[in-house]
This record gives structure tokens, C-alpha cells and sequence, in this order.
């Protein structure tokens, strides 16, 4: 059994400039109290092909010391997207989001992300290949999460610890 679970994760600014920071609402329980906090990290993907690439966009910290439901409202920075080529921007990647606990990670939920430019021919025509990052639409598709559950190792070592 995990310690914790994420039970929902919502964009609460869907839909907006790629500028803009994640609003997000994490809800999640804990079932085993733990003596180091879990580390929530955010990553967004810049290209599948290059891991070194993505960026790490915060980093939280999770109490394990008390069982429970809990819900947690994060503001989680854009990324920099200028050591980005423009030609990469457009278009679908994701972001993860990373739980782990003394450095082992042991969830990883993924969401496709979609950035479009919304603008008619012209208009691109207007701006080159120099479009303003706030004219392109950043959308979560928030239906289809990819979850992905690693093995928790240190469940021999929660055998031993006090509920």
C-alpha cells in the first residue's frame, strides 16, 4: 500500500497564455504517517526527445505526518521558454507531476498540453516567426491523466514504523 494518494488534481486556469502560472489544486490522503515530508515536483516537458531540456518548475513539500485528507492550492510558475526554439512551443507536450519520497520516486501523473497559436494567416504573416509568447493558448487536457505507480521500496521499512 502507498503512504499517500493523489485523490484529484485540477487547473484551476485552464485555457490561458502560456505565460501564465499553473493554478493548481492538489487533493490528496494520507494513509501512513510518515518521518520526512513527500516532494511534489512539477516538470514540464520540453521535448520527449531530450530529457536534459525539461524544466523543473517548482518544487513543494508535503507534510506525512498526520493521516488524513488534505487539499493544497500551489501557484506554480511558467516556464522560460527562451532557451526554447520557438518551432517547439507550438504544440502538444506535458507536464508531470512527481511525488517522491527520500529521493525515490514513486508516482508520476502526466498531462498532455496543448499550445496553440490562435491566430488567422495574416496575422502570422504580420509577426514572422517572432509571435509574442501571450498570444499562444496553453491548454491542459485535463480528462486523460497518465498515472504511473513504481514500486515503493521502502514499504519494508514502513512495516516498522508506529502508525
Amino acid at each position: 500500500m502507498l503512504p499517500i494518494k493523489i485523490l484529484s488534481i485540477k487547473f484551476r486556469n485552464n485555457a490561458c497564455s502560456i505565460e501564465m502560472p499553473f493554478e493548481v489544486e492538489v487533493f490528496y490522503e494520507i494513509k501512513k504517517n510518515l518521518e520526512k515530508d513527500f516532494e511534489l515536483k512539477f516538470i514540464y516537458i520540453i521535448s520527449p526527445a531530450n530529457q536534459k531540456a525539461d524544466q523543473e518548475l517548482e518544487s513543494f513539500y508535503l507534510p506525512s505526518n498526520k493521516k488524513g485528507k488534505f487539499k493544497v492550492f500551489l501557484n506554480i510558475k511558467a516556464p522560460d521558454f527562451t532557451p526554447i526554439p520557438f518551432e517547439q512551443i507550438p504544440g502538444v507536450t506535458v507536464i508531470l507531476f512527481v511525488v517522491s519520497y527520500d529521493n525515490q520516486e514513486f508516482i508520476r501523473i502526466g498531462y498532455y498540453l496543448n499550445n496553440e497559436v490562435n491566430l488567422n494567416e495574416e496575422e502570422i504573416n504580420k509577426f514572422g516567426e517572432q509571435i509574442p509568447l501571450k498570444l499562444i493558448k496553453r491548454e491542459i487536457l485535463t480528462s486523460k491523466p497518465r498515472v504511473t505507480i513504481f514500486p515503493f521500496t521502502l514499504e519494508e521499512k514502513l512495516k516498522n514504523t508506529p502508525e
